[in-house]
């Protein structure tokens, strides 16, 4: 399944809060800083908002030589908290490129976070139902008849309950050619049903990349293009691509072309470069900036109001972070229509922080929002297979 920097002396954000240093010693390798002076109060873990910077500054400090580049921002609904990248992105020993604002990582498996509110907008519009069988959005004889009473239906989808058999494929694809149908791929490559809907967890990345190409029959055009018009423009996300070969972007396919790999050791050694196209690609291809990144969970946390940049109703939002299935748990214990419950928080104490995680052959990427505490935190890193930092930064966040 599937886991800046000196300070801004200007900064482009749809709010305008105080910048400070907060931090005594600041680590030499670290790119842009914006760091919050007048936010008060604390954090759910207890730690004040004030100590923040300066503790993740000591964390760094203490286990540098584990991790390459990781990049990370918390924010509220409504301010942003401290964006932060250390390390180094790229480059051979001893001149490393260093981790800066505009470093592009892999999203790996969050980019099913673009597909599940795609699919909750078509929702609030009308134009799905998520209790209905799937077959009736795809195309005439696209998915064989299940051997099963009950169809498989969107909501198994994003419960990654479809009962599908896993997804494999044989040779080599290029996502980017010119002439790549996307759909004809998923068509050719269809899971046998191998159990009823419904009744066995399996996550894969087949079920967001099926249900990505279900918006694409929907809106009727790519699945990329309706995310860039419905999601990237309506929160200024300028520094993403999702398009196989990330043509879409070409910052993104720019940086990313320079963006190096790192293994695990101690310390990290480069691993090669990165350009990869999936033919799945709704289900794990996005790259893009922490900022971008953080645009999108800082939209995902509701306002005052109970609502979101991103639906016309504050029902909708409510009813995406309603649980969708409980129990049988493949590595969270609730799923709310596709976001999944963490291990981070204090068990017992409401509602815990939820979102999706990444993993890749490039990184590891963490979305999670406490809606309860209306707080949330976004990581990224070039660490293949990367642990210690994607689990005790988001600890010294929620608690737990």
């Amino acid at each position: 399944m599937k886991r800046l920097l000196s300070i801004l002396i200007t900064i482009n954000l749809l709010f305008t809060p105080a910048c400070g240093t907060g931090a005594d010693n600041h680590p030499e390798n670290v790119g842009i800083t914006y760091a919050a002076s007048d936010i008060e109060g604390h954090l759910p873990s207890s730690l004040e908002f004030s100590e923040l910077e300066r503790t993740i500054d000591r964390f760094f400090l203490k286990n540098e030589n584990r991790v390459a580049a990781f990049s990370v921002a918390v924010f509220t609904a409504k301010n942003l908290v401290l964006e932060k990248a250390y390390g180094y992105s790229g480059g051979a020993p001893p001149n490393f490129d260093k981790n800066d604002s505009g470093t592009v990582f892999d999203w790996g498996s969050i980019t099913k976070v673009l597909v599940w509110v795609s699919v909750m907008q078509l929702y609030e519009r009308g134009l799905l139902d998520l209790h209905e069988d799937i077959r009736v959005y795809l195309p005439e004889g696209f998915m064989p008849m299940s051997k099963y009473r009950d169809p498989i239906t969107m909501l198994n989808l994003m419960n990654h309950r479809t009962g599908l058999a896993p997804f494999t494929y044989g040779g080599l694809i290029d996502a980017a050619a010119d002439d790549f149908d996307f759909g004809e791929f998923l068509r050719k490559n269809m899971p046998e049903q191998e159990f009823h809907p419904g009744t066995v967890s399996r996550y894969q990345s087949f079920n967001g990349a099926l249900a990505g190409y279900i918006v694409e029959c929907i809106s009727g055009g790519p699945f990329y293009e309706y995310v860039h018009k419905n999601i990237f423009a309506a929160l200024g996300m300028t520094r993403t691509a999702l398009k196989p070969g990330f043509s879409d972007n070409h910052f993104v396919q720019e940086r990313y072309s320079r963006l190096v790999s790192f293994n695990n050791g101690r310390p990290p050694a480069p691993v090669g470069g990165r350009l990869w196209s999936i033919p799945i690609y709704p289900g794990g291809q996005a790259a893009g900036t922490l900022s971008d990144m953080r645009k999108l969970a800082q939209a995902l946390l509701p306002d005052e109001n109970g609502k979101s940049i991103l639906f016309e109703k504050s029902e909708t939002l409510t009813k995406m972070y309603s649980p969708s299935h409980i129990g049988d748990p493949i590595g969270a214990n609730v799923i709310r229509h596709g976001f999944m419950d963490s291990r981070f928080g204090t068990p017992g104490r409401g509602m815990p922080p939820f979102g999706h995680s990444g993993v890749t052959t490039g990184g590891v990427a963490w979305l999670l929002i406490d809606i309860e505490n209306n707080v949330g935190v976004v990581f990224m890193s070039n660490v293949i297979d990367e642990r210690l930092f994607s689990s005790e930064i988001p600890r010294l966040i929620f608690g737990g």
